[in-house]
């Protein structure tokens, strides 16, 4: 489903009701397009976070005098200068990411870490001295870094945000069984703003119906949760 077309939906179903759904016509006006579009981002930056519905892959090449990576796109290689294309061992630019896989800041949390040889390392364990670390949710920590070691690390990925004006069909990604979630997440924001005691009421039952389909995806096993745990970047960018 497209973003065009979701907004369609929610006129019909969650904010039929509201001017915002122009009383269920199949509309939002243009106005309130960017408020909508907004909660829908949010919505689904909560979904993705809750479940594990995408991963994505980077690499970092570490050298031995960083022990402490930043996951930024400030330290990727597609925005490396001619400074830290002479001087690579130095560069902050450890981020080895190319045009066709840039890194987008898409991070929500490092779940699987894998060195050059392809070893699955250790995470976050004190009582392992191969294991690295993660600080903050974006960084990660390599006690014992060596020049040219290069780690991938696999992480739970956000959905790619979306812009009603850069592009009004843009897909949006997600389990059939989820869209309830979504629509009930933007009903109680949009409800939640309009300070009265008729919509502060309609908020909390659409953030109950949003906990509830939450928990039966759960307790069903809608979600898979499970992810490929493989470091095929390594091969695909040379590292081997």
């Amino acid at each position: 489903m497209n973003l065009t077309e979701y907004l369609r939906k929610l006129s019909y179903a969650e904010l039929s009701n509201l001017e915002v759904g122009n009383d269920g016509n199949g509309s939002i006006p243009p106005n309130d397009v960017p408020q909508i579009v907004n909660y829908i981002n949010e919505g689904l930056l909560r979904l993705y976070s809750r479940f594990i519905l995408k991963t994505n892959t980077l690499i970092v090449e570490c050298n031995e005098y960083r022990t402490r990576y930043h996951l930024s796109s400030k330290h990727s290689w597609l925005n490396a200068t001619e400074e830290d294309k002479k001087d690579p061992e130095f560069s902050d630019k450890f981020i080895r990411d190319d045009p066709e896989h840039p890194y987008t800041d898409d991070l929500i949390k490092i779940l699987t870490v894998y060195d050059t040889y392809h070893h699955k390392v250790p995470l976050n364990n004190h009582t392992d001295f191969r294991s690295v670390f993660t600080p903050v949710f974006d960084i990660l920590e390599i006690p014992q870094p060596l020049t040219g070691l290069a780690y991938s690390v696999v992480y739970q990925a956000k959905h790619p945000l979306l812009d009603f004006e850069r592009d009004p069909l843009q897909e949006i990604n997600l389990p059939d069984t989820l869209y309830e979630a979504l629509g009930a997440y933007i009903a109680y924001k949009y409800y939640g703003n309009l300070n009265t005691q008729e919509a502060i009421a309609n908020s909390q039952k659409y953030f109950s119906i949003y906990n509830q389909v939450i928990q039966d995806t759960i307790e069903q096993d809608l979600v898979s949760s499970s992810y490929s745990e493989t470091n095929s970047k390594f091969h695909k960018r040379g590292w081997i």
